[in-house]
């Protein structure tokens, strides 16, 4: 954790030491620990989802282990450590996040705060509640907004840095508004899983990230969810491959906004969320901007207290000026499946008590967009995939 992180977390404390009456308040929260446990399997015949998915693979599963406690009352720490072998993931053990958090009642319906650290970072409405299968929609996230399994988990999970929240109840609802940004770091892991190169091909700094979301729940009962979330990058490439590229250095600035709506009922819900992308490359031989869109509709069945299944719509396109990759294909010479992603999913979930999940999903994708490269390496892309994904878990 570097200098920067290490004054913001130093701010948090400070503040919330000097707040009026923080040090007569008892402690909030005691110690608690918390964990979950998956076991999956995937087969997939096309493309491979996961390494060694074409063959079938139990090579799946997350472990999780997180801890908070409330020192002081306003005054939260929590962290989590993770290992993870999933598409686009790695068998390893990380500190998934580690935050400081300060908040303080303004009045009865309005608390406002700030939090530090390697924080969670909001982006549409499951981002900072993917890492367990317990908490998202489905054993997998859509990837026309989440990028599940391209290899970007981990770099739109956390960052180093800090954010500034607010929570309201107001007359239209219930409101959340965050706004935070990320220290400079090094991404060349994430990048070079995405692309499928090695470990030392790719040199890729984040000079700049930020990120805000606003969130609201209208009326009483919450029934009716929106969103609005956007996320700002610029980033430095330099190919460091035994035979560099020609292009030498890019200069990377990416905008993500994504557009999220959700109507809840006791026994259905529908959720949709939009993604628009903006990427403007800039390199020594020429500047290019790529606009890409894509989203998926939900429609979520509950049938009683321990069973649900959904039917999921996922699309995406690399250039929305462009959705058949006919363009692309004359210009490069690739497939056009490489430029689109078309996937109808259909789950089933089964909880039958606090501590235990089963759950099975089915993936029919049409279009290699988002594919994993790793997964793939040596082999071109076909254009339809069909995958199985099961996967057993506790919580405790």
């Amino acid at each position: 954790m570097n200098a920067s992180v290490r004054q913001i977390l130093l701010a948090a404390v400070l503040w919330a030491l000097a707040a009026p009456g923080v040090l007569a308040q008892p402690a909030a929260d005691p110690l608690n620990i918390r964990g979950a446990m998956a076991q999956g399997f995937v087969d997939s015949s096309g493309n491979a989802v996961l390494e060694g998915s074409r063959d079938g693979t139990f090579d799946f599963y997350e472990v999780a282990v997180n801890g908070r406690v409330a020192p002081l009352q306003g005054l939260l720490l929590s962290g989590q450590l993770m290992a993870r072998q999933a598409p686009g993931d790695r068998d390893s053990l990380r500190l998934d996040y580690l935050q400081l958090d300060y908040q303080h009642t303004i009045t009865p319906d309005l608390n406002a705060g700030l939090r530090g650290g390697r924080v969670k970072n909001p982006y549409g409405f499951y981002n900072s509640s993917r890492d367990v299968v317990f908490s998202r929609p489905g054993i997998t996230l859509p990837r026309s907004i989440y990028y599940e399994g391209s290899g970007f988990r981990d770099l739109l999970f956390s960052t180093d840095g800090g954010q500034i929240y607010a929570h309201g109840v107001n007359r239209l609802g219930t409101t959340d508004f965050v706004v935070g940004g990320a220290d400079e770091f090094d991404a060349s892991d994430d990048f070079s899983r995405a692309l499928g190169l090695g470990s030392d091909a790719v040199q890729v700094d984040v000079t700049q990230f930020l990120l805000g979301q606003w969130l609201q729940e209208w009326g009483a009962t919450g029934r009716l969810r929106t969103g609005l979330s956007l996320l700002h990058a610029d980033l430095h490439a330099s190919d460091t491959s035994a035979t560099p590229s020609p292009f030498g250095n890019a200069d990377l600035e990416v905008e993500n906004w994504v557009l999220s709506a959700q109507w809840q009922q006791a026994r259905w819900s529908l959720t949709a969320e939009y993604l628009y992308s903006r990427t403007e490359f800039n390199t020594s031989l020429f500047s290019q901007t790529q606009r890409s869109d894509g989203g998926y509709l939900q429609y979520t069945r509950y049938f009683d207290g321990s069973w649900s299944g959904y039917l999921r719509y996922d699309v995406a396109y690399a250039d929305r000026e462009d959705r058949d990759g006919r363009e692309a294909q004359a210009r490069t010479g690739e497939p056009r499946h490489t430029q689109f992603l078309r996937g109808a999913v259909g789950g089933l979930s089964w909880q039958p008590g606090a501590h235990w999940g089963l759950y099975a999903e089915y993936h029919h994708i049409d279009g290699s967009y988002l594919l994993s490269p790793s997964a793939n390496a040596g082999r071109m892309p076909e254009r339809r995939t069909q995958a199985l994904y099961l996967m057993l878990a506790y919580r405790f």
